[in-house]
């Protein structure tokens, strides 16, 4: 039989680009690995994109190294890369008041001088509730009144504009006051970018990505595209779907939210849609995520229920490649 290894990034763990590797390991050459990406972590290498690096500022201001893409004659931005939520997690510094945008400006301007003919931006995984400011400001310093390039923002949720403050803004470090602030200066921010551009991006579904980015970037002519849908169509994944016997999905945690757009449970639909038997390996599985996975046909797999918590925390990969290997063997696939 052969398998469509469909992985979404363990947040923070593993990348789907690992995951579809340990998923090869364990299913041999009867695999075809496709790791995806909805616009956040991961989008440049789920492309197979070539990888550039270039000097950009984080979320505080700092100067750092980021990587960027190209695919073609499409230049590829993670604001993951660049303003992302995981690396400031780890250094215990989210500041959701203080942190801007201002670095994807460096960005957008080495894609524009690069030769690149339009530009994506996977809006996914920010550290930022600035409501794009940050980045505006910059490229209208530097000249810019409209993007440099035709620019696609790939959106991971359908959070309208000022929405983002409470719906992110608490797992970006924002306690209720900050929530608060954070959501009249998106007010602000929006009438701002109505009175400047024209452009009335309140209401405009996907805006509220990377806390307003997006509706930033489409006060400035972006046009804004679910993310899923645009690297889905970039990797061929219905195609690939279709070519195999079953489907493999998996990401950090299952729940309601994997079925708004989300990979595993566009992936899950998709199979559904095929007819091919479909497993989720989740590192952790709540009722509801389980319930709406198995109502679409899937198995669901919990690391944290195969292996404990402890251990899955501990060893993310081990735990990940051991379930794996298991589900190789049940299915006949096991490499020998």
């Amino acid at each position: 039989m052969r398998t469509l290894a469909a992985f979404d990034s363990f947040k923070g763990t593993i990348p789907a680009a690992r995951a579809c590797r340990l998923a090869l390991e364990a299913f041999g050459g009867d695999l075809d690995p496709c790791p995806l990406s909805d616009g956040g972590e991961g989008l440049i290498e789920a492309v197979g994109a070539r990888r550039s690096t270039i000097r950009t500022r984080d979320p505080l201001g700092r100067l750092q190294v980021s990587v960027v893409g190209f695919t073609g004659s499409i230049g590829l931005i993670e604001v993951a890369e660049i303003v992302g939520l995981p690396a400031a997690q780890a250094r215990g510094e989210l500041d959701p008041v203080r942190a801007t945008t201002a670095g994807l400006a460096t960005a957008v301007e080495f894609m524009a001088a690069s030769g690149a003919a339009s530009l994506a931006i996977g809006c996914g995984g920010s550290a930022t509730t600035d409501g794009g400011l940050g980045a505006v400001v910059q490229l209208l310093r530097r000249g810019y009144r409209r993007l440099p390039l035709p620019t696609t923002v790939l959106f991971d949720v359908r959070t309208e504009f000022a929405g983002a403050a409470a719906e992110f803004g608490p797992q970006k470090g924002a306690g209720p006051s900050d929530v608060l602030l954070l959501f009249l200066r998106l007010e602000a921010v929006s009438r701002w970018y109505r009175r400047r551009f024209g452009v009335d991006v309140a209401g405009l579904p996907g805006s509220g990505a990377a806390g307003g980015l997006a509706g930033g970037l489409a006060a400035m002519g972006a046009e804004l595209l679910p993310g899923l849908d645009w690297v889905a169509g970039a990797v061929e994944l219905e195609r690939r779907a279709a070519q195999v016997d079953r489907v493999i999905s998996g990401e950090g945690r299952l729940d309601a939210g994997s079925f708004s757009g989300k990979v595993v449970g566009e992936v899950v639909k998709l199979a559904e849609r095929l007819h091919k038997p479909c497993v989720v390996v989740a590192g952790s599985a709540d009722p509801e995520g389980r319930a709406l996975a198995e109502r679409h046909g899937a198995q669901v797999v919990s690391l944290e229920l195969e292996h404990g918590r402890e251990r899955c925390m501990a060893d993310p990969e081990g735990t990940l490649a051991a379930s794996l290997r298991r589900i190789a063997w049940r299915a006949g696939q096991g490499r020998s």
